[in-house]
C-alpha cells in the first residue's frame, strides 16, 4: 500500500495494489469527517463514509454510508463515556440493534442483540491483530468502546483520533506530533506504541502512551501531588501569558487573533514545559469545565464556533512544543482560528 499526507502529516490517501484508494477528510479542527473510496483510475467515489460528532465530548455519534444508505448512530453512557451500543437504520427502518461488551483494556470482546444473543466474538494479540473472531465484522474492536478507536476497514488501519496505527506491525504509520523525552527513551522513536507495552498500557488518541482524557485517570491516580502541582503551575504560566499576549499589540483580545496567540501560546509552553497530558487536560478543562470561560462562551455571538476556535488553536499549539515553528508563524500562515477580526492566510476564521 501507499500512504500519502497533508503538510499537517494528518494520512490523507491510501493507494491499494490494483490502483484502487481511499481518500480522508478532515475538519479544522483535525477530526475526520469522510472517506472517499474509488475505484482504479475513477475520479467519482464509489461510497462515501461520513462522520457526525458530539461537540463536547467528540464522540463518533452517527455513520452515514452513501452506498449502502445505512446510517448507524451509536450510543455512549457517561460517566465512563463507554459505547454502549450501535442502532443501524435504513430508510428510518430499523436493520439492527447491537450492544457492545469490552475487555480490561477496552477492546470490544462481544457484541449482542436485543435478545442477549452473541453475534461477534473477538481475541485479540497484544498489539490489536484479531487473533480469532466470529460473526460479521465491526468497526469498533481494539480499545474501541471506551476510547473511540475504529477499525478503517479496507486499508487494515486503526483510527486513534490523530494518526493511524498498523496492529500487524506494532507501529503508526505517521510520526507523533510530540518529540520524546530524553528522561523517557522509548517516547523519542515517534511511531512506536505505548512503549512496546500494549498490556499495560493504550494510545487511543495517537498522542503519548497516557492517551488523552478518557485515559488519564491511572496517571493521575499514580502521580497526584505532581498532577495537581503541575496544574497550578499551568494557571500560573497562563497569568503571565495573558499579559504578554496583550504586549503583542495584536488587535482582537476576544475571538481575534490576539486571543488566538494566546491560546497557541499557553499550549506550546505548557507542552514543552510540563507534558503534553497537562496541556490537554488544562486546556480541555478550561474551555468545558472553568465557569467564567464557559459563561464567555455560552453568551457569545457564536458560541459553538467560539468553543471550537478555542479549541482548535490550543491544539495547533500543542502540534508546534518542540519544533521551530512559533506561534507567530501560525498566525502569519493561517493555522489559527478566529472569529472577529480574521487571522492572515487561508481558512483563517469560521
Amino acid at each position: 500500500m501507499q500512504y500519502e499526507y497533508d503538510y499537517e502529516n494528518r494520512l490523507v490517501k491510501v493507494v491499494y495494489p490494483g490502483g484502487s484508494y481511499e481518500k480522508y477528510i478532515y475538519s479544522p479542527v483535525g477530526k475526520r469527517l469522510a472517506i472517499e473510496r474509488y475505484d482504479a483510475n475513477e475520479a467519482t467515489p464509489e461510497d462515501i463514509r461520513y462522520f457526525v460528532y458530539d461537540a463536547l465530548r467528540c464522540n463518533n455519534v452517527y455513520e452515514f454510508s452513501t452506498s449502502t444508505g445505512i446510517i448507524n448512530r451509536y450510543i455512549y453512557i457517561n460517566p465512563g463515556n463507554e459505547l454502549v451500543a450501535k442502532i443501524s437504520t435504513l430508510s428510518a427502518n430499523l436493520l439492527s440493534l447491537s450492544y457492545y461488551h469490552s475487555d480490561a483494556l477496552g477492546s470490544v470482546s462481544m457484541i449482542t442483540d436485543a435478545n442477549g444473543n452473541v453475534n461477534n466474538t473477538y481475541n485479540y494479540e497484544p498489539f490489536g491483530n484479531i487473533l480469532s473472531s466470529t460473526g460479521k465484522g465491526d468497526a469498533y474492536k481494539f480499545i474501541g468502546t471506551i476510547y473511540g478507536v475504529e477499525d478503517d476497514g479496507m486499508s487494515g488501519l486503526y483510527h486513534m483520533n490523530n494518526r493511524y496505527y498498523d496492529a500487524s506491525t506494532g507501529r503508526f504509520v505517521s510520526r507523533d506530533i510530540v518529540r520524546g523525552y530524553v528522561s523517557d527513551p522509548l517516547s523519542l522513536n515517534r511511531y512506536v506504541y505505548c512503549k512496546n507495552n500494549p498490556v499495560m498500557y493504550i494510545d487511543p488518541e495517537g498522542l503519548s502512551w497516557y492517551g488523552d482524557l478518557s485515559v488519564v485517570s491511572e496517571y493521575v491516580t499514580e502521580n497526584v501531588n505532581t498532577f495537581y502541582n503541575n496544574l497550578k503551575q499551568a494557571n500560573e504560566m497562563y497569568k503571565k501569558i495573558l499579559v504578554t499576549a496583550q504586549e503583542t499589540g495584536l488587535e482582537g483580545s476576544w475571538m481575534g487573533p490576539q486571543d488566538a496567540w494566546r491560546h497557541a501560546e499557553w499550549s506550546r509552553e505548557v507542552t514543552e514545559k510540563l507534558g503534553l497530558n497537562i496541556a490537554i487536560i488544562g486546556g480541555y478543562g478550561h474551555e468545558l469545565f472553568d465557569p467564567i470561560s464557559v459563561w464567555s462562551t455560552l453568551t457569545s455571538e457564536k458560541p459553538i464556533q467560539n468553543l471550537l476556535m478555542d479549541l482548535h488553536n490550543n491544539r495547533e499549539g500543542r502540534r508546534t512544543a518542540g519544533t521551530t515553528t512559533t506561534v507567530d508563524d501560525l498566525l502569519k500562515g493561517g493555522q489559527l482560528r478566529t472569529i472577529n477580526p480574521p487571522c492572515g492566510g487561508k481558512g483563517g476564521t469560521y
